[in-house]
């Protein structure tokens, strides 16, 4: 049925929250927001709250209502202005030290973090932190951001006992009060496994591919495995025994890092689904990676987009991996409200079927392959699956979505700048003044837009030139909520506002260089101090040189620094050069973002643009004619990956990335499609590792069949099969 859902919240010491929501009435209640979905699944939702105060506590509950009733959800509690944290994972590097990592979102706040530990045996650790304390602590650290998004950190624990269980937690704090991220355990000085994916490589042999951390030891590792339907498959490993064992080999490292490895299988039967589990012991204990399914022989299929090529027509691409037999391969689709198409394929049947067509190759490596589709009824959205299928089995890809020749209506987005007693396009305020920006939405569907709005603060009227990032809340029923106040130096300053899109509503962006602040120093001698100088001279050389031009779609696109070292390699070039300024690049050239970060901006259908900032990797840009820009990851050390598979991932090589719009980060296994989210992407020998800080991202599992959302402080791994 159609739905409505709302957030009601109040203070935590209302009677309304201490009651459970039984007593008494919320203070507050956000406007009611219409669920595009009527069918009978679960779907996630994000509602904002402003107006908070920093530092109270609240708690909050989510409505939904239909002609039949109102459903609640339970009260969860908050505090206003806390920072965010996440611990990712806990691994020892030596017999007696251990590396955490996590992120960490410092809300607009001058915020530190710390990781708190203790013996796995105590109450801290027993009740998962909730009962007793922790038995130690490290130093903290001042998170060197104060705006409002997740930043990658690492800290090192040391003097831990050998061989001992512990516990630790990734702590953030500032002024408003203290975030904790979840309590993850490690045995100092164990050896680590990570399973990755178990894939067949022919109709009797398989490859389990994963990595090993020796913890500074020598190690050996093995992969156990067996049938599916076993004890041991069906408790993950908690039970019973594998029915098989291949011989341990030892690692040739005695470092604190995790290695790619690769194990192979032989003497399966065909058709038969399997189970597997990488191990690896030294003398301080054994690590044991997740079980990982597969079925010996079967075909492999990956879907990587649909795009309509008409009003009725559309193409599917993808790739397929015959192991070593003769396989076909079609394309499943079906209109996207369909029970099929809202689980991820999961559920329910495809409306609809293309030819099988046979795929002229019998080796054991992925083809690309192109399927065309007809008969499509024009301004609907499908989705559509790649399958291939051998005489050992099928395998299917994720369903992706894509609408006939029905684009999403315009939007345009207009600023207005507040503070000092101002308001306006362009206002002039004192040192020490907080201004803050807001957006409005206008299009035929504007009313009713979702997504998010992002706002930033340039130094130049190009907008290539970072000052500040104010915020990115998020937009329900066409409301778009203010940026967060900035306090700027005496400077001219140029604020812009970017609107994300939804399923109705198109990509906008304010005006850059429209919207002007003028900050005068408090005094005169403010405005002669020497210091100030040089930075005003490079920004004012920077400002004057003229900004590129538009970037033209699946040609090039425009490159700007933000900070820290940012080199790019063209293509055909052997060397990287430094990017000094906003440049405009062609499609297919290698960015380094490893020490800095770097701001993209491409072209889009209908003469729009997208933006997102990228760090903390090497990828290779790319664009299709359907707008989407995908960050390929590159780089990586490959030792230890089996010659057939030379073009996996390494562990090494990852991506950060923030931002808005058609953006997908592609890893060898899977990849990330964005809108408003901060994400990380991590290719590792033969997997790829999605982690996600803020909102969500759909995941496109190249080979599990299925599209996963992950939403934030969540992690998914996508494994090759």
């Amino acid at each position: 049925q159609t739905t409505e859902y709302h957030v009601a919240y109040g203070l935590a010491s209302s009677e309304w929250c201490t009651s459970f929501g039984s007593k008494g009435s919320p203070a507050g209640s956000t406007t009611p927001a219409t669920l595009p979905f009527t069918d009978g699944t679960f779907h996630n939702g994000s509602v904002p709250l402003s107006g908070l105060s920093a530092g109270s506590k609240y708690c909050a509950e989510p409505f939904a209502s239909n002609a039949s009733g109102t459903g609640q959800g339970k009260p969860l509690s908050f505090t206003a202005g806390v920072p965010s944290t996440v611990t990712f994972e806990a691994f020892p590097t030596a017999a007696t030290t251990a590396t955490v990592e996590g992120a960490v979102n410092p809300v607009g706040q001058a915020t530190e973090y710390h990781v708190a530990y203790a013996l796995a045996s105590s109450e801290w650790c027993a009740s998962n932190g909730s009962q007793g304390s922790p038995a130690s602590s490290t130093t903290p650290v001042t998170l060197p951001f104060t705006d409002e998004t997740f930043h990658p950190v690492s800290v090192p624990l040391s003097g831990l006992s050998a061989g001992t269980e512990y516990c630790a937690e990734l702590v953030a704090s500032n002024a408003a009060g203290t975030g904790q991220g979840y309590l993850a355990p490690f045995t100092a000085g164990s050896a680590s496994a990570r399973t990755f994916n178990a894939s067949p490589t022919a109709a009797t042999t398989a490859t389990v591919e994963g990595e090993v951390n020796p913890a500074g030891q020598t190690s050996k590792y093995h992969v156990a495995y067996g049938p599916a339907s076993s004890e041991w498959c069906t408790s993950q490993g908690s039970q019973g025994s594998p029915a098989s064992s291949t011989t341990p080999v030892t690692l040739p490292f005695t470092d604190g890092t995790f290695h790619p490895v690769s194990v192979s299988l032989s003497g399966l039967s065909a058709g038969t689904e399997y189970c597997a589990e990488l191990v690896a012991s030294n003398a301080l204990g054994a690590g044991e990676g997740n079980t990982v399914s597969f079925t010996a022989g079967s075909a492999s299929a990956r879907t990587f987009n649909a795009v309509a090529t008409g009003v009725t027509t559309a193409t599917v691409e993808g790739e397929v991996n015959p192991t070593g037999q003769a396989t076909e391969y079609h394309v499943a689709y079906g209109p996207a409200g369909s029970q099929w198409c809202t689980s991820g394929g999961s559920q329910g049947s495809p409306a609809s079927s293309t030819t099988p067509l046979t795929l002229p190759f019998t080796d054991a490596t992925f083809h690309p392959v192109s399927v065309s589709l007809s008969g499509l009824s024009a301004g609907t959205e499908y989705c559509a699956e790649l399958v291939a299928s051998n005489a050992s089995g099928a395998g299917q890809a994720f369903p992706v979505s894509f609408t006939t020749g029905a684009p999403s209506t315009p939007t345009t987005t207009t600023t207005s700048l507040s503070g000092g007693g101002q308001s306006g396009v362009a206002i002039t305020v004192k040192e020490g003044t907080a201004v803050s920006d807001t957006a409005t939405l206008t299009g035929a569907n504007a009313s009713k837009a979702t997504g998010t709005v992002s706002y930033k603060v340039y130094s130049d009227n190009a907008c290539t030139k970072l000052i500040a990032s104010a915020g990115e809340p998020s937009v329900s029923a066409g409301v778009v909520p203010a940026s967060s106040a900035q306090t700027l130096a005496p400077g001219t300053y140029y604020w812009r506002a970017s609107y994300s899109g939804d399923g109705a509503n198109e990509e906008s962006s304010s005006t850059c260089g429209a919207e002007v602040e003028t900050v005068e120093a408090a005094a005169p001698a403010a405005e002669a101090a020497v210091p100030a100088a040089p930075a005003l001279f490079v920004l004012a050389a920077h400002a004057s040189a003229p900004p590129p031009p538009p970037p033209v779609l699946a040609r090039d696109f425009n490159a700007a620094p933000v900070s820290g070292s940012v080199k790019i390699r063209l293509p055909g070039a052997r060397t990287f050069t430094d990017l000094g300024t906003v440049t405009q690049v062609p499609f297919g050239a290698t960015i380094d973002v490893t020490s800095g970060r770097i701001t993209i901006t491409v072209a889009a259908p209908g003469g729009r643009t997208s933006s997102a900032e990228f760090y903390g990797g090497v990828f290779i840009l790319k664009q299709g004619r359907d707008g989407v820009a995908e960050q390929v990851l590159t780089g990586g050390n490959f030792r230890g990956c089996p010659a057939a598979a030379r073009i996996a991932a390494s562990h090494t090589r990852r991506l950060w990335g923030n931002g808005h719009g058609k953006f997908r980060t592609r890893g060898r296994f899977g990849s990330a499609s964005v809108r408003g989210t901060i994400w990380m992407v991590e290719d590792r020998c033969t997997s790829t590792l999605f982690r996600v800080t803020r909102d969500t991202i759909a995941v496109r599992d190249f080979v599990r069949r299925k599209t996963v959302t992950v939403r934030a402080g969540h992690s998914y791994i996508a494994r090759r099969r």
